[in-house]
Protein backbone atom coordinates (compact mmCIF):
# COMPACT_ATOMS: atom_id res chain seq x y z
CA UNK A 1 0.00 0.00 0.00
CA UNK A 2 1.64 3.23 -0.87
CA UNK A 3 0.12 6.48 1.08
CA UNK A 4 0.27 10.24 0.36
CA UNK A 5 1.55 12.36 3.78
CA UNK A 6 1.61 16.32 3.55
CA UNK A 7 3.32 18.04 6.56
CA UNK A 8 3.14 21.64 7.51
CA UNK A 9 6.12 23.62 9.26
CA UNK A 10 6.96 26.24 10.47
CA UNK A 11 10.31 27.84 9.34
CA UNK A 12 10.70 30.12 12.84
CA UNK A 13 12.22 26.72 14.42
CA UNK A 14 15.92 26.47 14.33
CA UNK A 15 15.50 22.54 12.98
CA UNK A 16 13.02 23.44 10.90
CA UNK A 17 14.88 25.85 9.14
CA UNK A 18 17.96 23.28 8.48
CA UNK A 19 15.90 20.81 7.10
CA UNK A 20 14.13 23.58 4.82
CA UNK A 21 17.47 24.72 3.73
CA UNK A 22 19.62 21.39 2.87
CA UNK A 23 17.74 19.23 1.02
CA UNK A 24 20.32 16.20 1.77
CA UNK A 25 19.13 16.91 5.59
CA UNK A 26 15.28 16.66 4.66
CA UNK A 27 16.45 13.68 2.95
CA UNK A 28 17.50 11.90 6.11
CA UNK A 29 14.45 13.43 8.20
CA UNK A 30 11.94 11.92 5.26
CA UNK A 31 14.22 8.17 5.76
CA UNK A 32 13.79 8.85 9.23
CA UNK A 33 9.84 8.46 9.32
CA UNK A 34 10.50 4.62 7.32
CA UNK A 35 11.55 1.51 8.90
CA UNK A 36 15.60 1.57 7.58
CA UNK A 37 14.90 -1.94 5.77
CA UNK A 38 11.96 -0.04 3.11
CA UNK A 39 14.52 2.95 2.62
CA UNK A 40 16.91 0.74 1.62
CA UNK A 41 14.05 -1.00 -0.92
CA UNK A 42 11.88 0.97 -2.14
CA UNK A 43 11.31 4.33 -3.78
CA UNK A 44 10.35 7.37 -1.55
CA UNK A 45 9.11 10.66 -2.73
CA UNK A 46 9.27 13.88 -1.04
CA UNK A 47 9.30 17.61 -1.87
CA UNK A 48 9.03 21.25 -0.85
CA UNK A 49 6.66 23.72 -1.24
CA UNK A 50 7.18 27.62 0.05
CA UNK A 51 5.60 29.64 1.73
CA UNK A 52 1.52 28.57 1.75
CA UNK A 53 -0.77 31.47 0.70
CA UNK A 54 -1.68 33.47 3.72
CA UNK A 55 0.72 32.29 6.22
CA UNK A 56 4.64 31.71 6.79
CA UNK A 57 4.08 27.79 6.88
CA UNK A 58 5.92 25.43 4.28
CA UNK A 59 4.51 22.36 3.04
CA UNK A 60 6.52 18.69 2.54
CA UNK A 61 4.48 15.82 0.78
CA UNK A 62 5.94 12.06 1.21
CA UNK A 63 4.62 9.50 -0.62
CA UNK A 64 6.17 6.13 0.04
CA UNK A 65 4.89 2.82 1.47
CA UNK A 66 2.10 2.64 4.36
CA UNK A 67 4.76 2.44 6.83
CA UNK A 68 5.86 6.39 6.91
CA UNK A 69 5.39 8.04 10.10
CA UNK A 70 5.80 11.60 9.59
CA UNK A 71 5.73 12.66 13.47
CA UNK A 72 9.53 11.73 13.22
CA UNK A 73 9.85 15.01 11.53
CA UNK A 74 7.17 16.65 13.38
CA UNK A 75 9.05 15.48 16.62
CA UNK A 76 12.67 16.58 14.93
CA UNK A 77 11.26 20.40 14.27
CA UNK A 78 8.63 20.87 16.95
CA UNK A 79 5.98 21.12 14.55
CA UNK A 80 2.55 21.16 16.68
CA UNK A 81 0.63 20.95 12.88
CA UNK A 82 -0.84 17.38 12.98
CA UNK A 83 0.64 15.52 10.08
CA UNK A 84 -1.99 14.72 7.24
CA UNK A 85 -1.91 11.02 6.04
CA UNK A 86 -3.68 9.38 2.93
CA UNK A 87 -4.20 6.33 0.80
CA UNK A 88 -2.39 6.77 -2.24
CA UNK A 89 -3.85 3.97 -4.13
CA UNK A 90 -7.36 5.20 -4.05
CA UNK A 91 -6.04 8.15 -6.27
CA UNK A 92 -4.34 5.36 -8.67
CA UNK A 93 -7.11 3.53 -8.94
CA UNK A 94 -8.96 6.09 -10.46
CA UNK A 95 -6.89 7.32 -13.29
CA UNK A 96 -7.69 6.31 -16.60
CA UNK A 97 -6.53 6.97 -19.72
CA UNK A 98 -7.96 10.44 -21.30
CA UNK A 99 -8.46 12.35 -17.99
CA UNK A 100 -7.11 15.81 -17.51
CA UNK A 101 -5.74 17.35 -14.68
CA UNK A 102 -3.69 20.22 -13.29
CA UNK A 103 -0.27 19.06 -11.73
CA UNK A 104 2.38 20.59 -10.10
CA UNK A 105 6.03 19.20 -9.88
CA UNK A 106 10.22 19.98 -9.39
CA UNK A 107 12.33 18.58 -11.68
CA UNK A 108 15.63 18.40 -12.29
CA UNK A 109 16.25 18.69 -16.33
CA UNK A 110 19.58 17.68 -17.26
CA UNK A 111 21.05 16.43 -21.01
CA UNK A 112 23.85 14.62 -21.95
CA UNK A 113 26.77 16.57 -23.43
CA UNK A 114 29.78 14.62 -25.21
CA UNK A 115 33.13 16.67 -24.48
CA UNK A 116 34.77 17.72 -28.04
CA UNK A 117 37.19 14.83 -29.24
CA UNK A 118 35.89 12.51 -26.79
CA UNK A 119 35.55 8.75 -28.20
CA UNK A 120 32.70 7.89 -30.27
CA UNK A 121 30.09 5.76 -27.67
CA UNK A 122 31.36 8.19 -25.24
CA UNK A 123 28.41 9.16 -23.25
CA UNK A 124 28.11 13.06 -22.66
CA UNK A 125 28.68 14.87 -18.80
CA UNK A 126 25.32 15.56 -17.56
CA UNK A 127 24.47 19.12 -17.71
CA UNK A 128 21.47 21.40 -16.84
CA UNK A 129 19.50 22.75 -18.95
CA UNK A 130 18.91 26.48 -19.20
CA UNK A 131 16.18 28.64 -20.89
CA UNK A 132 12.65 28.40 -21.32
CA UNK A 133 12.69 26.51 -24.75
CA UNK A 134 15.07 24.10 -23.61
CA UNK A 135 13.39 23.22 -20.30
CA UNK A 136 10.01 23.21 -21.54
CA UNK A 137 10.98 20.98 -24.18
CA UNK A 138 12.44 18.34 -22.01
CA UNK A 139 9.59 18.31 -19.82
CA UNK A 140 7.23 17.41 -23.19
CA UNK A 141 9.67 14.57 -24.22
CA UNK A 142 9.78 13.30 -20.27
CA UNK A 143 6.12 12.96 -20.42
CA UNK A 144 5.95 10.87 -23.58
CA UNK A 145 8.09 8.65 -21.71
CA UNK A 146 5.81 8.70 -18.10
CA UNK A 147 2.18 8.14 -19.65
CA UNK A 148 0.73 11.51 -20.29
CA UNK A 149 0.91 14.57 -22.53
CA UNK A 150 1.29 18.46 -21.04
CA UNK A 151 -1.52 20.69 -22.32
CA UNK A 152 -0.92 23.68 -21.06
CA UNK A 153 3.02 23.82 -19.28
CA UNK A 154 4.26 26.98 -17.15
CA UNK A 155 7.24 27.37 -15.22
CA UNK A 156 7.06 29.25 -11.87
CA UNK A 157 10.31 29.00 -10.49
CA UNK A 158 14.05 28.40 -10.96
CA UNK A 159 16.46 27.28 -8.36
CA UNK A 160 20.37 26.22 -8.22
CA UNK A 161 20.36 24.47 -5.06
CA UNK A 162 23.87 24.13 -3.57
CA UNK A 163 24.05 22.09 -0.02
CA UNK A 164 26.94 19.58 1.65
CA UNK A 165 26.25 16.26 1.11
CA UNK A 166 27.05 15.64 4.48
CA UNK A 167 24.14 17.16 6.54
CA UNK A 168 26.51 17.38 9.36
CA UNK A 169 29.20 19.06 7.93
CA UNK A 170 28.19 22.36 6.12
CA UNK A 171 31.56 23.20 4.51
CA UNK A 172 31.85 19.78 3.07
CA UNK A 173 31.99 18.55 -0.34
CA UNK A 174 28.97 20.85 -2.42
CA UNK A 175 26.11 19.01 -4.38
CA UNK A 176 24.39 21.70 -7.12
CA UNK A 177 21.41 20.72 -8.64
CA UNK A 178 19.35 22.83 -11.06
CA UNK A 179 15.70 22.74 -10.03
CA UNK A 180 12.41 24.05 -12.23
CA UNK A 181 8.90 23.71 -10.86
CA UNK A 182 6.59 23.17 -13.52
CA UNK A 183 2.97 23.77 -13.34
CA UNK A 184 0.09 22.82 -15.55
CA UNK A 185 -2.91 20.73 -17.19
CA UNK A 186 -1.93 17.49 -18.63
CA UNK A 187 -3.86 14.33 -20.33
CA UNK A 188 -3.11 11.03 -19.31
CA UNK A 189 -2.18 8.79 -22.43
CA UNK A 190 -1.34 5.76 -20.36
CA UNK A 191 -2.41 4.70 -17.50
CA UNK A 192 0.03 2.67 -16.15
CA UNK A 193 3.02 3.98 -17.33
CA UNK A 194 1.22 7.44 -15.78
CA UNK A 195 0.59 5.61 -12.65
CA UNK A 196 4.31 4.22 -12.04
CA UNK A 197 5.26 7.89 -12.76
CA UNK A 198 3.27 9.17 -9.71
CA UNK A 199 5.31 6.52 -7.47
CA UNK A 200 8.68 6.18 -8.65
CA UNK A 201 8.88 9.52 -9.93
CA UNK A 202 10.21 11.95 -12.55
CA UNK A 203 13.96 12.07 -13.95
CA UNK A 204 16.96 12.72 -11.60
CA UNK A 205 16.97 14.07 -8.04
CA UNK A 206 14.30 12.33 -6.33
CA UNK A 207 16.69 12.09 -2.99
CA UNK A 208 16.61 15.84 -3.22
CA UNK A 209 13.12 16.43 -3.40
CA UNK A 210 12.82 16.10 -7.20
CA UNK A 211 10.18 14.21 -9.29
CA UNK A 212 7.00 14.09 -7.11
CA UNK A 213 4.32 14.96 -9.24
CA UNK A 214 0.85 16.21 -7.82
CA UNK A 215 -2.18 16.47 -8.87
CA UNK A 216 -5.56 18.24 -8.81
CA UNK A 217 -9.09 17.95 -10.33
CA UNK A 218 -9.62 20.59 -12.81
CA UNK A 219 -12.26 22.89 -11.31
CA UNK A 220 -10.95 21.63 -7.78
CA UNK A 221 -9.13 23.24 -4.65
CA UNK A 222 -7.92 19.62 -3.81
CA UNK A 223 -4.76 18.07 -4.68
CA UNK A 224 -3.71 14.94 -4.47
Amino acid sequence: MTTFTRLHLDPKGRQTRKLLGNPQAMHAAVLSCFPKEVGDKERILWRHDGKLRGSDEHAVYIVGPDSCDPSKIAEQTGSENVPQKASYDRLLDALANGQQWHFEVVLNPVAAKKTPGAPRGTRGKLTALVGEEAQLEWFSTKAKSCGFTPLETLIVERKTLRFSKLATNPKGRQVVIGTVRYRGTLQIDDAEMFKKSLVEGIGRGKAYGCGLLTLAKPKASTSA
